[in-house]
């Protein structure tokens, strides 16, 4: 019988494709009720704004809620949805997503690059794309989203070069090779400039960080081989 390798786990935070129970399960449950979900996730999000526009840290963000606190609203959503007394309510969007995770299927946080250009963070059920701050970038947009995962245009990022396109594009950064922290280099070979904000080491996320260890600092050293140098105010 021929060798098969194993396939690698999934890094942490990556979207993944679903198993054919997940897609089973999101079919039975899910998809027939994507109205009443997005309805109930609607109601949880109103929640989640009362709680993080009293949260005093609010005042040291640059721009006004919700703007840029799609990481924090995903986190509290799903931690909403996870809460016992959410699996208990009787709204037809939470039996739903109960009957979906009673009988196996994940509810996951997932990072990665939206149509090329945002870096999106999200939650994936089975099939399913659910952005929860989907007016974090632009607040005249619906609150939520819910699209096949194939259609959402999801996909995880590939290497430092791949970061650093989207970083150029949604952030206005500038990335540079890291030569001026060669003991960080290899897990953050890339320093960032972005306007407003000082330069720093990139990317302190779970994901790159399991990423460049995977390819056992490889992709490091190509990015550093090809990228700029950075300019000396930036060093």
């Amino acid at each position: 019988m021929p060798y098969r390798r194993p396939m690698p786990e999934p890094l942490p935070l990556s979207p993944t494709i679903p198993t054919r129970r997940e897609s089973g399960l999101t079919a039975r449950h899910l998809s027939p009720a994507v109205a009443e979900v997005a309805a109930f996730l609607l109601e949880v999000r109103s929640r989640v704004d009362r709680m993080l526009t009293a949260a005093p840290t609010l005042t040291a963000r640059r721009k006004p809620y919700p703007q840029g606190y799609c990481l924090e609203i995903t986190r509290a959503v799903l931690a909403a949805i996870s809460a016992p007394a959410s699996a208990a309510a009787r709204h037809p969007g939470a039996v739903a997503l109960q009957a979906f995770q009673s009988r196996g299927g994940r509810i996951r946080l997932v990072w990665g690059a939206l149509r090329g250009r945002y870096f999106q963070n999200a939650m994936q059920m089975g099939d399913l794309y659910v952005d929860v701050a989907n007016d974090t970038v632009d607040v005249t947009k619906p609150k939520i989203e819910i699209l096949p995962m194939a259609e959402s245009g999801l996909e995880a990022i590939r290497s430092p070069a791949h970061f650093a396109e989207i970083a150029g594009r949604y952030w206005g950064a500038s990335m540079y090779a890291n030569h001026a922290l060669p003991a960080l280099a290899p897990l953050f070979p890339l320093i960032g400039a972005i306007p407003g904000s000082p330069p720093r080491p990139h990317s302190p996320n779970i994901y790159m960080t399991a990423l460049i260890r995977r390819s056992r600092f490889a992709l490091s050293t190509e990015w550093i081989a090809a990228a700029p140098e950075a300019p000396d105010d930036v060093v």
